[in-house]
């Protein structure tokens, strides 16, 4: 490599080691709005599963769960486990004052892990009004679907004489994955809040001797289907919940003696400390430290939970300093903010 070209790729790497020298990173949890809004005016609802095939539809379960390999109860056993796990978690919702599970016997399914056509609002009312309820969670639709492979190895086994003989090892695996197909109806304002699939994969391993042997090992699925079933049925209920979720941030630790010692600062979790300082930057004659700590700032807002501040900040960072990661940093905070005032909306209108 010519001395040119060389100068110029030590000044880059020592550009890039500085920048990167330059940022440190603090990990917080924020708070998403839920994925779907059920009205603070909900207090009582039903959990029901419909998913079970009636008539001729049930004739068409049995035939497919010959062809699939499954037992004949085990949609009966994993829906019904599902059901139970959404009104489980539906129960620790401090909005919710009455969970009940509801008798479906009379509700038709086409069964077949199918979406079935929505129940009618005749029929929401009356379920509602029978049991005094403000909302229903029904399991639409509940499948398994089963598929074994079957491969053999060569392994050695020592006889009754201690010497290894080959023997063919035969291994079994039984991939059974599970789709639940659930809606949430709100009488009120004869509105379908929520239709979402949602689901997840059970993997059994088994090996033997010989192919009876290898099967022997898979005996135990039924009830691990069971426990993922209601795992799922937990899952979904967290829907109407807010979602914390924990994420990396970076904030600027050099290029003035403040940003240097903030950064000790909040190396000991003084944050106020190191806020005192960054705010003293943002007056700084410098643009780029200016610029640094207007962004920090950000920083600090979202950590206290100011989520305008946090966006009046970081586009200041950017729009008067330039500072590249307040543009990005400002989209990802008005994002979130649009989504939460949306839903903020929602709640007024409730009133």
């Amino acid at each position: 490599m010519n001395p040119k070209a060389m100068r110029k790729l030590t000044y880059f790497l020592i550009t890039t080691l500085f920048a990167v020298s330059c940022k440190n990173y603090v990990y917080l949890t924020v708070v998403e709005p839920p994925p779907v809004y059920i009205s603070d005016n909900i207090h009582a609802v039903g959990v029901m599963n419909r998913s079970l095939a009636t008539g001729k539809n049930k004739i068409l379960d049995v035939i497919d769960e010959g062809l699939s390999g499954e037992g004949p109860e085990l949609d009966l056993i994993g829906s019904n486990a599902s059901v139970q796990g959404c009104n489980d978690e539906l129960l620790h919702n401090s909005n919710l004052e009455r969970v009940i599970i509801l008798d479906t016997q009379s509700v038709k399914s086409p069964g077949q892990g199918l979406m079935p056509a929505a129940l009618s609002w005749d029929e929401v009312e009356k379920i509602c009004l029978d049991n005094d309820l403000q909302a229903l969670f029904v399991l639409e639709a509940y499948d398994t679907d089963t598929k074994i492979n079957y491969s053999e190895k060569t392994v050695y086994i020592k006889n009754p004489f201690g010497v290894n003989i080959p023997a063919i090892e035969h291994h079994v695996q039984m991939i059974t994955t599970i789709k639940e197909g659930w809606r949430i109806y709100d009488p009120g304002t004869k509105t379908i809040l929520d239709q979402f699939f949602i689901g997840d994969n059970l993997v059994n391993n088994s090996q033997g001797i010989n192919p009876v042997k290898a099967a022997a090992g898979l005996i135990g699925r039924k009830e691990a289907v069971k426990q993922i079933s209601n795992q799922v049925g937990h899952s979904y209920a967290t829907r109407i919940l807010q979602v914390p979720i924990r994420v990396r941030r970076q904030y600027f630790i050099g290029g003035s003696s403040n940003l240097r010692m903030a950064r000790r600062r909040a190396q000991v979790n003084n944050w106020d400390g190191a806020a005192d300082l960054w705010l003293t930057d943002t007056k700084s004659p410098k643009r780029k430290v200016a610029g640094r700590a207007a962004y920090n700032m950000a920083i600090i807002c979202e950590i206290r939970g100011d989520l305008q501040g946090a966006i009046v900040w970081s586009q200041k960072s950017y729009s008067d300093y330039r500072i590249k990661l307040g543009r990005s940093y400002a989209r990802i905070l008005t994002a979130r903010k649009s989504r939460i005032d949306q839903m903020r909306m929602m709640h007024e209108n409730d009133q």
